[in-house]
């Protein structure tokens, strides 16, 4: 006889996939007949740009934008020249694990490029591309609470399970005009880099409340063979992402960007403007935590019973630790340096081996020589510090670097930056709620081939253990030994 069990559910999405993968993008550029040969490459960059993401059985198939800048100087020039590269970009994750019409959330980066000259009228970028995809699924997930029958002892659990409850995005446009500096000019812009910081995220009626800001450094000549310059600009921003769903755990929320253009423009008041237009998704996971009452176990002292069990996966949001790490790092030159024009490092993809995290650093400077011409110093090093016990069974994500500073010294220049790894670790719980249960009701009972009380020493078992081992129920166990039980204790068990 099949044993009716009462129902609850929860409504939840099941983390299916979460993969990093990273990537050698190529392209090719001839340089157009209005600009002049290449001489020397100096320095390249890219970004990488999100276009659309789509899954099919067993398959999660991204599609992106990149766009690589080459800094050259020309043949018999001192000044720098910039030559545009871009190229669409398709990347495929494979995996039973994916469905079809699966919840997806990306992160993606560029973690390092470079350049070299194939004739003086071509140029090859090559750059790594690093994607995070994860796959949700909306699931329905049910378990039984209790279950109703004559003569049946039931163990019920409760437990304080987390899950995601909803999974949101949202597609927004960011448009700002920056002034440069003391009214300045601009001839050309030579390339500009965007930096995204997620501020305060706050659950208000339904909604998130998302803060952050683009900060965007450009680097460009005030006039026609003048010397490059930089400038940093920010824009905040606030949005609303409606979330769908109960939820009233944390929430997370990454900025992915889908588009960047920046233009000078003439200014109000006679200097120049810097435009900038920048397309964001915003992607949030939200939790709910709930008290859970559940039927772990059941078994009869008049029949035989089958208990059937069906596990219950329920996935939190996960969390990430921060890991920081200072680089000093001197780059020496043949020739005096004057002055420093642009620093960076770019961080490549960190990977975890022997309880050591392990990040590439990729550092550029420009400077100008003491006789006026520009050098580009660069240097490629790798990053370590060691992995908390905590975090060794932890999955790296990206890297990045931070604040990177570069001042003259004898002989070369000295670079400083912080290096920030993110270490992320998923939470999730497993429960073994009983899925189905069945009396053999035409059976013997099983209480009558059994002694009447039973004297038995106590080995670290739980009440339950004993009652349903011995067919006693835990009522009867602890009325027939007033004084308790401890490790090795004699038990009488009726």
């Amino acid at each position: 006889m099949e044993i009716e069990l009462r129902k609850e559910q929860i409504q939840n999405y099941t983390r299916l996939y979460d993969q990093l993968i990273c990537r050698e993008e190529s392209i090719e550029a001839v340089v157009p007949d209005v600009m002049p040969d290449v001489q020397q490459i100096m320095d390249a960059e890219a970004q990488v740009y999100l276009r659309g993401k789509e899954t099919e059985d067993g398959r999660l198939s991204v599609s992106a934008f990149l766009e690589g800048t080459v800094l050259y100087q020309p043949e018999g020039e001192n000044s720098l020249r910039r030559l545009n590269l871009s190229g669409n970009v398709s990347i495929a994750f494979d995996d039973p694990a994916i469905p079809r019409g699966g919840v997806v959330q990306l992160a993606l980066g560029c973690t390092s490029a470079d350049a070299r000259m194939l004739n003086p009228r071509k140029v090859l970028l090559r750059a790594e591309i690093c994607v995070r995809a994860i796959v949700f699924r909306p699931e329905l997930s049910v378990y039984s609470a209790e279950a109703g029958a004559e003569g049946l002892q039931t163990l019920c659990k409760t437990e304080t399970v987390q899950y995601i409850a909803a999974v949101e995005e949202k597609s927004f446009v960011l448009a700002e005009d920056f002034d440069l500096p003391g009214g300045g000019e601009l001839h050309e812009l030579l390339r500009s880099r965007l930096r995204l910081e997620t501020g305060e995220v706050r659950a208000v009626a339904g909604k998130l409340i998302v803060q952050g800001n683009a900060c965007l450094d450009i680097l460009y000549c005030a006039a026609a063979g003048e010397l490059p310059r930089t400038a940093s600009f920010s824009a905040a921003f606030s949005q609303i992402v409606d979330v769908h769903g109960e939820y009233g755990g944390p929430c997370s929320v990454d900025l992915v960007p889908t588009a960047l253009y920046v233009e000078p423009v003439n200014g109000s008041y006679g200097g120049a403007t810097v435009s900038m237009e920048l397309h964001l998704v915003a992607q949030a996971l939200c939790a709910d935590e709930r008290e859970i009452r559940y039927l772990a176990d059941a078994y009869s002292n008049a029949c035989p019973c089958q208990v059937e069990l069906a596990p219950l996966r329920l996935g939190g949001i996960g969390h990430s630790t921060l890991l920081r790490e200072t680089v000093r790092e001197t780059l020496e030159c043949g020739e005096s340096i004057a002055e420093v024009l642009e620093a960076c490092a770019v961080a490549g993809r960190a990977a975890a081996t022997d309880g050591k995290l392990r990040v590439p650093v990729s550092v550029h400077v420009l400077c100008r020589g003491e006789r006026g011409s520009v050098l580009c110093l660069d240097r490629r090093l790798f990053v370590e510090c060691p992995l908390p016990l905590e975090l060794e069974d932890a999955q790296p994500g990206f890297a990045r670097c931070v604040d990177p500073y570069a001042a003259v010294i004898p002989g070369g220049v000295e670079l400083r930056t912080a290096v920030e790894a993110e270490m992320y670790c998923n939470d999730e719980q497993e429960l073994c709620p009983v899925a189905a249960l069945t009396l053999d009701t035409e059976a013997p009972p099983e209480i009558c081939i059994r002694p009447s009380i039973t004297a038995v020493r106590c080995r670290g078992e739980e009440l339950w253990e004993l009652a349903k081992k011995y067919g006693s129920t835990p009522e009867l166990i602890q009325a027939a030994n007033p004084e308790g039980f401890g490790e090795n204790a004699f038990l009488l068990i009726p």
